[in-house]
């Protein structure tokens, strides 16, 4: 789909949503597509909700992530076992935020290190950078999803300021 169609979807997300801390999260993914991703921009493998009412916020960040990377505009295939290539490295993108926590770590898919992107309305966003060495120090709750508290240490200054630049 055309970037202009992502933001068209990402809008319409937004209105149907009744929830305050939803509408929040979903109007910073689309400021982000706004910024990051050049128009006319094809984006490709973006799921859609449950509902079928939205895209999966998490497979755009993923995107967005790839965008700053300069890696092809498509969610990537379960095959590949990393979501994106980043000065030669393999690279594992989380989303998870105040009203949704990412989904677990495959610890059978072996990565450089896990981009941990964070968005609450309290603490903001922030990008978290962690080894595959440090994976089980990553922060997760009694389900295994990513949590937005991960430990200081795993902080990138620089990639926040890119991600969260617009």
């Amino acid at each position: 789909m055309k970037k202009q169609i992502l933001i068209d979807l990402l809008d319409s997300q937004k209105t149907l949503t009744k929830k305050t801390t939803r509408k929040d999260i979903i109007s910073l993914v689309r400021d982000m597509v706004a910024y990051h991703i050049k128009d006319n921009a094809e984006v490709n493998g973006i799921s859609p909700t449950r509902t079928g009412a939205g895209v999966n916020l998490g497979e755009v960040v993923e995107v967005i992530a790839k965008s700053l990377f300069r890696n092809k505009l498509e969610k990537s295939g379960s095959d590949k076992h990393y979501d994106l290539i980043a000065k030669g490295e393999k690279v594992e993108v989380k989303f998870s935020t105040s009203d949704a926590y990412a989904h677990p770590i495959n610890q059978n898919e072996k990565v450089d290190y896990y981009l941990i992107i964070t968005y609450s309305k309290k603490l903001g966003g922030m990008v978290f950078k962690v080894p595959f060495a440090s994976r089980n120090e990553i922060d997760t709750n009694n389900q295994s999803r990513i949590t937005i508290n991960q430990k200081q240490k795993f902080y990138d200054r620089q990639l926040t300021q890119k991600v969260f630049a617009f």
